[in-house]
């Protein structure tokens, strides 16, 4: 019965050879990349149009190799295969929506004269952490022209980032009585975006209150 019997591996034991080193160093790395630079649907749509463009795919119809975005959020690919199509075709299905944090409709506030943003999550997210790390600010911002701007902001060396502020631990006894899923409340994961006064020659009539 031995032929019946499992036994678990380490994946390291079975791609050993040198090959398989290499290769899976190459797909860690081209994943990394897309982590790194695909934080939004719409990054993601870009990201994957660039790689479709590479492989000689184009946006013209009855072309073999066909691409179509749908409003930057979404995008359709097809390959014309070498047998007829009423013999088949194959569907392949990916969703690309990010778990993350949206700012709301109407975001800024001041609380203790910090400004902060109002936020709630999307994509079944883990709240706690979410907490006291740095994060960045990427989405578009559509001018009363109609003209669309991409914002990237807290990813670059030198740039300013964002964080959500989590209590200090000689305060938070009670917090972490809590459930883990009661422990961080949603309503306040409110973004910090500034903590520093303009000085009073920059301020304009609304900074004065």
């Amino acid at each position: 019965m031995s032929e019946l019997e499992y036994e678990s591996k380490n994946c390291w034991e079975v791609y050993a050879s040198a090959k398989d080193r290499l290769d899976m160093e190459a797909l860690s790395k081209r994943y990394l990349d897309f982590l790194t630079r695909c934080k939004t649907e719409r990054e993601t749509v870009d990201y994957v149009q660039a790689a479709l463009r590479k492989a000689g795919f184009s946006d013209l119809p009855g072309t073999d190799k066909f691409m179509r975005p749908l409003q930057g959020k979404a995008l359709f690919a097809a390959r014309r295969g070498r047998k007829p199509l009423d013999q088949g075709l194959h569907l392949i299905f990916a969703h690309t929506d990010a778990p993350r944090l949206d700012l709301k409709q109407h975001p800024l506030q001041e609380q203790s004269g910090v400004g902060q943003a109002k936020t709630h999550y999307y994509g079944g997210i883990r709240k706690y952490q979410w907490f006291a790390r740095p994060l960045a600010l990427h989405g578009v911002v559509v001018k009363e022209n109609g003209e669309s701007v991409r914002v990237a902001l807290g990813e670059g060396p030198g740039e300013p980032v964002f964080t959500i502020a989590d209590l200090l631990p000689h305060l938070a006894a009670k917090q972490m009585e809590k459930p883990l899923h009661a422990a961080f409340e949603a309503e306040k994961m409110n973004l910090i975006l500034s903590h520093c006064p303009l000085p009073e020659k920059k301020r304009g009539p609304k900074d004065r209150g």
